[in-house]
């Protein structure tokens, strides 16, 4: 058998490892190995198992990094406005001691302090019930 026609046996046998049809443009590297099939579906089934990783593993990871934030944020708000309420009753208690003709400079700061502490447990509490909501979800 002469090598033409063992070379047209052999294509004819691989066919179906080849990138085109059989008989028309036959380059060796069109032609394809075990190695390299092996090869594409490793990555395809490393893409698709990563992308499942991906599903499940993130928002497990992400859920309570999100409520652990909020958490961290309200206490924070909580905080500042445990600051500003103090400074509240501070500023009540020298409105009160202020002469009847002198207080609206008193009045105006506690009104500030007053309206900065409430926004400040406002938004410290609806955080820690945020951070609630989200790890029950």
């Amino acid at each position: 058998m002469d090598a033409a026609a063992l070379h047209k046996r052999t294509q004819y046998i691989y066919r179906q490892f080849m990138g085109q049809v059989p008989y028309k443009n036959f380059r060796h590297g069109q032609f394809v190995t075990m190695e390299g099939v092996w090869k594409r579906l490793t990555v395809r089934h490393g893409v698709r198992y990563g992308r499942e990783f991906i599903k499940h593993i993130i928002p497990a990871v992400v859920k309570p990094a999100r409520t652990l934030w909020n958490q961290l944020i309200g206490f924070l708000f909580l905080l500042f406005g445990a600051i500003f309420g103090v400074k509240t009753v501070r500023y009540g208690m020298d409105y009160m001691k202020a002469p009847p003709s002198g207080g609206t400079g008193e009045l105006i700061r506690l009104a500030m302090a007053g309206f900065c502490a409430f926004v400040m447990l406002w938004y410290g509490v609806s955080s820690f019930l945020r951070a609630r909501r989200i790890s029950r979800s």
